[in-house]
């Protein structure tokens, strides 16, 4: 009797589980990077980046509709921006690798919840509805939610509706049927934000433990948010441009680091330096670059591995012929000097495979005789691959601590702002992931989209366009009910006109130049 009361209790929880992953939909936005907000009765400060709480309202009063109130709302990541401090130096510590303590950070919280009442009201309300449920992914810009004291202010903050939402500090989310795994995305590869413990996020002592700053903590604060006083549009560029449009319009003296040591980011750190990378990867068979050559060849190979179409050349180049670079190729190891070939290599690939074609905006550098395999020994599948390599990882970690024990179906992150996916990947002959980039649940501009609103003003003017003019595309991932295994779709809240709707890709026309 024993026994069949076992079994028919494992076959309830069995049933559940079923019914969980055939009922519920599971939908993933993030990066809505809920800032400092507005100075008084004067408007919107120019580093608060989410000031869409209409279209947030909208969105999900049509997940409702769509969903039956029966959804999990995973923000995976950056729900707040807490690295744009209004006390000057609030943070700072001798080690600038350490960043805010408990009490520094529920301050910068208490003010971030305070001027986004409305947009947390929002969320709050869709919470209560059904059996609608708010899950909050940590993220880099916000990895201060593992302090308990702000955990406590931001639960508090939703009021009746605090039961329905949850601060997911394992670092990741995982749903209930152990199928699908959301995080934030920084630990991926060799990302500047990658923290050293994640999900630990503090450094020092217990007693007195501080956030890890991380390199790209440390370049917001120096580049992004001085800048951003000036021109509010330089963190919405997607791909990294917001860097090449803020120095084509100040220059590499406007940065308040060494020129060198931002040109070395820049280069060797930053997204274009992982430009293989976004396009897929390092190959199986690596070229042979002549780095003893490339040396000998002198400085000029800073500026000549920036493409002539990247607003940062002239600015650089203008650097190196008047002596303030302050960077030599000395500076460089041997493994960076290859990294940056191997991007001036994917992307010359890149722009010579159909012929005819225009001419190269990049030029490759000196090889031995072993180089020149072509564009896909060299990045293959490579975004793939640095997701890949994290899912193998994520779930090492998932098995040593007893979180499931099979390998899950679909894995989803942001970070990057750009939406991509859903993609099919293979591990090994026993196991395939979906993998997909739910992008930023903001206002992003590409470069190629920026040109268009360019009308012929220069950088500088570009810059204070208003948010406003950027395509209203919310990108999001959808898993609906299944049975047998979790099948994503990338969809977009689009609007236009006032009039919002889900669409299944963001057409986005400029406005017309006056």
């Amino acid at each position: 009797m024993k026994r069949l009361t076992l079994m028919l209790l494992v076959a309830l929880v069995l049933s559940d589980d079923l019914e969980a992953s055939s009922t519920r939909h599971t939908v993933i936005i993030s990066d809505l990077h809920f800032g400092v907000g507005k100075r008084g009765g004067d408007g919107w400060l120019p580093t608060e980046d989410f000031r869409w709480t209409a279209d947030l309202n909208a969105f999900l009063d049509q997940l409702s509709v769509e969903t039956g109130n029966s959804v999990d709302l995973v923000i995976a990541g950056d729900l707040f921006e807490l690295w744009q401090p209004l006390v000057k130096d609030d943070c700072e510590q001798p080690n600038h690798n350490l960043g805010c303590s408990e009490s520094e950070a529920k301050l910068r919280i208490t003010r971030v919840l305070g001027e986004h009442r409305n947009d947390i009201d929002v969320l709050a309300g869709f919470a209560k509805r059904g059996s609608n449920r708010l899950e909050i992914v940590p993220g880099n810009h916000d990895s201060a939610l593992f302090f308990a004291d702000v955990q406590q202010a931001v639960i508090a903050a939703f009021g009746d509706a605090a039961p329905r939402v949850q601060i997911v500090t394992t670092g990741y989310w995982l749903s209930e049927d152990r199928k699908i795994v959301v995080e934030h995305g920084q630990q991926i590869g060799r990302d500047v934000n990658r923290f050293d413990r994640w999900p630990d996020p503090f450094l020092g002592p217990a007693t007195a433990w501080r956030l890890q700053k991380t390199w790209g903590e440390q370049f917001v604060q120096s580049f992004y948010n001085q800048y951003e006083e000036r021109y509010p549009l330089i963190d919405n560029i997607g791909d990294d441009g917001g860097i090449a449009y803020g120095l084509a319009a100040e220059g590499l003296r406007g940065i308040p680091m060494a020129a060198g040591k931002f040109l070395r980011f820049y280069l060797a750190g930053s997204s274009w330096a992982q430009f293989s990378a976004s396009l897929g990867g390092a190959g199986d068979a690596p070229l042979e670059w002549d780095v003893e050559r490339i040396r000998a060849e002198g400085d000029v190979f800073f500026y000549e591995s920036i493409p002539t179409d990247d607003p940062l050349r002239p600015v650089a180049q203008a650097a190196y012929l008047d002596g303030t670079l302050g960077l030599t190729l000395s500076d460089l190891s041997a493994e960076e000097i290859r990294s940056i070939c191997d991007s001036r290599l994917a992307l010359f690939e890149l722009q010579t495979a159909p012929d005819p074609h225009p001419p190269p905006t990049i030029s490759r550098c000196s090889s031995t005789a072993g180089a020149g395999a072509g564009l896909q020994a060299i990045i293959g599948p490579a975004r793939e691959k640095l997701v890949k390599d994290r899912a193998v990882e994520l779930l090492k970690l998932l098995r040593e601590t007893k979180a499931l024990t099979m390998p899950f179906d679909l894995y989803v992150y942001g970070h990057t702002h750009s939406a991509w996916g859903p993609k099919p990947i293979e591990v090994d002959s026993s196991w395939t992931f979906g993998a997909a980039n739910c992008g930023a649940w903001q206002r992003i501009v590409t470069p190629p989209q920026l040109k268009q609103l360019e009308c012929g003003r220069p950088a500088a003017d570009v810059l204070r366009s208003s948010l406003d003019r950027l395509p209203a595309c919310y990108p999001l991932i959808w898993v609906k009910p299944y049975t047998a295994k979790p099948s994503a779709a990338l969809a977009y809240w689009v609007v236009a006109n006032g009039n919002g709707s889900l669409a299944a890709s963001c057409s986005w026309t400029a406005p017309a130049c006056h």
